[in-house]
């Protein structure tokens, strides 16, 4: 979980703990146990999607490894194959053989 979902969602928890100790004070003043109910709901909630959101941010992190490794291995095909361009070509013909650069 996430610092801060951990933070909020243990705040809420702890909130909800003593207002409901003390439901027979607070009630005057508008808190009720529907109130309550539903700080208890958002807090499972917000636990529940952080822990699909942890479970997604594996996932992406994983794919971009992939990815990353991928990336590296065409930068070094494109780079092998440029070189071979550029030893055995003019460099007049560089361009038509897909190579831009100047030198």
């Amino acid at each position: 979980m996430a610092k801060t979902y951990s933070m909020q969602v243990e705040k809420a928890r702890i909130l909800l703990e003593g207002l409901r100790k003390n439901l027979a004070q607070v009630s005057g003043h508008g808190v009720t146990e529907e109130a309550l109910a539903q700080l208890e709901r958002d807090a499972a909630e917000t636990e529940r999607m952080d822990a699909e959101l942890d479970a997604l941010r594996l996932q992406v992190s994983e794919k971009a490894g992939v990815a990353n490794k991928e990336l590296e291995e065409l930068r070094i095909q494109v780079q092998a194959l440029k070189q071979i361009v550029k030893r055995n070509f003019d460099q007049t013909c560089w361009e038509a053989l897909g190579v831009p650069d100047k030198r």
